[in-house]
């Protein structure tokens, strides 16, 4: 409904993180962002910027190192950018 494919990774794409092509297809971050973008919009009413969810995303590059050292910290800061609550099972 928003264009893109609805899913996008955090830390490693799987391709990457398993070595294996056939894991994952590759995302189109800027696609994946913006659809994002419009889905919390519609979801929570509120406005997220789609270059800072796009910098969060795994690279499909198995050279890039992603941004945080684990993935939940990742998640708590795509939570926090779309204004939505953190799960109390996801560590602080």
């Amino acid at each position: 409904a928003y264009g893109g494919t609805g899913r996008f990774f955090l830390g490693y794409e799987p391709r990457v993180y398993f070595e294996d092509d056939g894991a994952s297809a590759p995302v189109a971050k800027s696609e994946e962002a913006a659809a994002f973008r419009q889905w919390v919009r519609d979801v929570a009413n509120a406005e997220v910027d789609a270059e800072r969810v796009e910098a969060l995303m795994a690279s499909s590059n198995p050279d890039d190192e992603p941004a945080d050292a684990f993935v939940e910290e990742a998640v708590q800061r795509l939570l926090a950018l779309a204004g939505l609550p953190s799960p109390e099972e996801l560590p602080a």
